[in-house]
């Protein structure tokens, strides 16, 4: 397998992925040249050999647990891409309705013949293609996954450009998702279909860089306010936490404590910090 760890601060054994070949594996820990801003704007050199795999393959698989930024990489990846100016639709399977999700993905509904399906991809390819980003993808089905393969394997041998989609499709999880296909959850064979570029985003707990992250954090959400700082007492504090809830509670909780301070607060203290801290 072509396994690709770079700017990673935790080392993996790997024995998974060098048993699956022509797979691309990015395992990535965001030094401050990485960090996600409003407008993407610090991501484009860090997320360049992600994007080169990607563009070739056609497909993403974006792995992490809950709260690692899994929907702002993809924000990030789409806005360096050259599909910026078409569309990044987002399919979350975990919110819609099975007969919703199975007839957006296969263009038909459940029990019915699929008779000249319209589905989203086949839609996206017509208008001039773009991403489309399918968030929870372990919460599709099992018909929908034995369903969905044939639908995008048509596709890829179909298209003009060395089987690659014109249509990129970028599918998350926050599960393991090759313990699931192990376990019969999920189709092995959909998982090396979406799989043959994956990356995965570190939690929280495992980066080294949680400062910066905080410092990114308070220019964006503290109402521009740079000349904010946290005691001693709130560093030590941040640094030791586990982050069950990743770059999400760490967002969560700095806006919290930007909205109790003072008009003419600068200091930021353990006092800010909410009580499930």
């Amino acid at each position: 397998m072509d396994r690709v760890n770079f700017l990673t601060v935790k080392e993996g054994d790997g024995t998974r992925r060098r048993s699956r070949p022509k797979r691309a594996y990015f395992e990535i820990a965001y030094p401050n040249r990485c960090l996600c801003s409003s407008n993407h704007c610090d991501t484009v050199p860090c997320m360049e050999p992600v994007f080169t795999a990607f563009a070739r393959a056609g497909s993403l698989l974006v792995g992490g647990e809950t709260g690692t930024g899994k929907t702002a990489f993809v924000g990030a990846l789409h806005a360096i891409s050259p599909w910026s100016n078409r569309p990044l639709c987002v399919v979350d399977c975990s919110a819609m309705q099975e007969n919703s999700l199975h007839k957006m993905l296969l263009g038909y509904e459940p029990n019915q013949p699929p008779l000249s399906p319209e589905n989203i991809i086949l839609k996206m390819d017509r208008t001039g293609a773009g991403i489309l980003f399918l968030d929870h993808v372990d919460q599709m089905s099992e018909e929908i996954q034995q369903r969905l393969l044939p639908v995008v394997e048509k596709m890829a041998s179909s298209a003009p450009e060395c089987g690659v989609m014109k249509t990129k499709v970028i599918c998350a999880t926050s599960i393991n998702l090759s313990a699931a296909v192990s376990r019969g959850e999920f189709s092995e064979d959909l998982y090396r279909f979406f799989g043959r570029v994956e990356v995965f985003l570190q939690p929280l707990r495992d980066r080294k860089d949680i400062m910066l992250l905080v410092d990114k954090i308070l220019k964006i959400h503290c109402g521009g306010r740079s000349e904010i700082t946290l005691t001693p007492l709130a560093v030590r504090a941040i640094r030791q936490h586990p982050w069950p809830g990743n770059l999400r509670q760490l967002v969560n909780l700095l806006k919290t404590a930007c909205a109790l301070l003072e008009p003419d607060g600068v200091v930021i203290d353990t006092d800010h910090f909410s009580g499930d801290f």
